[in-house]
Parts: structure tokens; sequence; C-alpha cells
């Protein structure tokens, strides 16, 4: 009997070690996934999420490198460097041209986020 209680919670031990792996995985590896109608490299609205200095960093190489290039200096888009910070934000937001709105692909501090982002690029 007794050793059928030792292996019981080894077995319980084991499961709630391993699940807690997996879930720290998860969340490590967690990324904006498309939603819906917005098209497949339109990343899912995360309100929740806490923006961080590097996102904007990430938020731009998912969605704007194609057009902008890798240091915004333009592509099949103009350039973005040196434009003020509140025209991007507007941009994003609403789109201008053959850009898209990215309003409802973006929260508005992700938005915020690339903005500064492409701020700081020199």
């Amino acid at each position: 009997m007794r050793h059928s209680a030792v292996s019981g919670w080894h077995f319980l031990a084991l499961s709630l070690s391993l699940g807690a792996v997996l879930l720290a995985g998860c969340a490590k590896n967690a990324s904006p996934q498309p939603s819906g109608p917005s098209g497949p490299s339109a990343p899912m609205k995360s309100p929740s999420a806490p923006v961080q200095a590097a996102d904007g960093k990430t938020i731009f190489a998912s969605n704007c490198i194609r057009c902008h290039g890798a240091n915004a200096q333009g592509g099949p888009g103009p350039s973005v460097k040196g434009k003020p910070v509140k025209e991007i934000v507007t941009t994003v937001t609403n789109g201008h041209g053959k850009m898209p709105s990215f309003k409802t692909r973006l929260t508005a501090a992700q938005i915020q986020s690339v903005a500064d982002y492409v701020s700081t690029l020199k």
C-alpha cells in the first residue's frame, strides 16, 4: 500500500511540474495571431498585454518592414524616418493613400509603441 501512495504522489508532482513547464513555454512563445477578416499578417488586439519598449520594434518588423524597409527608410512605401510621432500615430491608425488603417489590427498602445520606435531610428 505504501508503494502505491508514493507512486501517486510522484505522479501528481510530475504532472504539476510538466503542466507548469508547458504553460511557461506557451506564454514565452506567444505571439499575435491573425484576427478575422483583417488578413493573415494582422496581429490580434490584446489590450491587456503590457506594451514594452521592444514591442514597437517587434510590431514594426511584423507589419511595416515589407513596405517601409528595415530602418523605415522606405521601399514600396515611403520613408517614415524623421516624421513626427503624432503624424505616424495618425497615419498608422487611420491609413493614408495605399496604406491601410491598422486601428482594427493593433491597439492604440501598440501603435504608439511603433511610432516611438520609428522616432528612434537615425
